[in-house]
């Protein structure tokens, strides 16, 4: 993350504050998207063209070599860094002018998607973050796939032929996923080790990303990017001393017409409880740290400990041609935790966030990288983001009028 050094010592979690009602709906959501995940996944793959990318990917990569190789580690050790930039050439935003594809992996039932971009990032901890020498069991919990960012307001859980459906109007302005290609390549070879097969077929490549690539992401990480909205869309809202239920862009509209508990039925109370959270964190009786670690997300997964776990696996190259896309995939979570930590200026710990998180952030601004975006809307959001961020950090009191958005 490019602010690491500023947000390191907020990132920790702390003991949450435990709400019944959040609890259940958290669970409640967590049944229904296993229930999806299964019925997904267990469909039969088939070829597609959002597929195309990721199987070239896979076919320029030492895949036959490193099967003849038992070894994990000798394995891992064929993967260079010149064989992973040949393998991301096709995508890496550093190498092209117009580093937009074409994935559809997140679009309308009229097969219409945004703005995408692919994003080869790397583990943190190199191969000590991998489960080497393990078995398929390890391997398979593996994701080198994510959606690092999608800019929708929608929950959906509707995903057909490896794609994320939308019901509005309008696709996702702006997406962006990431790729892990060491990853990616060491979880094939382990998925082909599990069929006792030592040359792959075509069905067994679509097959795997079929179930353990891109339906984790698409409706594991879409779920709980839409969660953390729920929070941050309410911490904002209530700043603005709008109490009481509203209704959100958010809003998990399924809530209303599904009488039989099954999803969102407790949606509204779910709200009532982050707004009895969020209302605990601006008064001041928790700290930052207890607020978002007590924002859950599936499994009950402190929000905290999910993003520190994103970033430990989904780590991008230190370069000026990355940092862009990068602040572009965790803008929403640079916003959220600014918000959360500019809030309460007489946190011990507010100080020292404060004086790193300027430093850096100014850095980033003067050296200008969205330059290097060659969308002019992307480039304009950018620029725009940063001179906000910086305003709320500098100003006294929390701008109770900040655009999320």
């Amino acid at each position: 993350m490019l602010f690491d050094i500023a947000f390191n010592s907020q990132l920790k979690p702390a003991p949450p504050r435990i709400l019944p009602n959040l609890n259940l709906y958290i669970n409640s959501l967590g049944r229904e998207v296993l229930y999806n995940l299964h019925k997904y996944s267990v469909a039969p793959a088939r070829p597609n063209r959002s597929d195309i990318l990721l199987v070239s990917i896979l076919g320029s990569l030492p895949i036959d070599d490193m099967m003849k190789i038992k070894d994990p580690y000798k394995r891992y050790s064929l993967l260079t860094s010149k064989v992973i930039e040949d393998a991301t050439r096709s995508f890496n935003p550093a190498y092209l002018k117009d580093s937009r594809i074409n994935l559809n992996f997140c679009c309308t039932p009229d097969d219409e998607s945004g703005i995408e971009y692919l994003l080869p990032v790397k583990c943190k901890n190199g191969k000590s973050d991998l489960p080497l020498g393990l078995g398929w069991n390890a391997w398979k919990r593996m994701r080198p796939f994510r959606i690092g960012m999608v800019d929708t307001h929608q929950l959906s859980l509707y995903a057909y032929l490896d794609k994320l459906i939308y019901t509005t109007p309008h696709p996702p302005l702006i997406t962006v996923y990431c790729l892990n290609t060491p990853m990616f390549a060491m979880q094939y070879c382990a998925y082909l080790d599990s069929l006792s097969k030592i040359k792959s077929s075509t069905d067994d490549v679509y097959s795997y990303l079929h179930q353990y690539v891109l339906f984790p992401a698409l409706i594991n990480d879409n779920t709980n990017l839409w969660l953390r909205n729920q929070y941050w869309e309410r911490l904002v809202a209530l700043l603005n001393h709008e109490g009481g239920l509203i209704h959100t862009p958010f809003e998990d509209n399924m809530w209303k017409a599904v009488p039989d508990g099954r999803l969102g039925a407790q949606y509204p109370q779910f709200l009532q409880n982050v707004d009895d959270l969020t209302t605990m964190f601006i008064k001041k009786t928790i700290y930052p740290d207890v607020y978002l670690s007590s924002c859950l997300l599936l499994s009950q997964v402190p929000m905290l400990t999910y993003f520190r776990s994103f970033l430990q696996f989904n780590d991008v190259p230190q370069l000026r041609q990355y940092s862009w896309i990068e602040y572009l995939r965790d803008w929403q979570w640079i916003d959220f935790l600014t918000l959360a930590l500019s809030w309460n200026k007489q946190w011990v710990l507010y100080t020292y966030f404060k004086s790193y998180f300027n430093r850096c952030l100014r850095l980033f601004q003067e050296s200008h990288p969205w330059t290097d975006c060659e969308n002019h809307i992307v480039e304009t959001f950018i620029a725009n983001k940063v001179k906000e961020q910086l305003k709320l950090v500098d100003q006294k009191d929390v701008d109770l009028a900040l655009d999320q958005h």
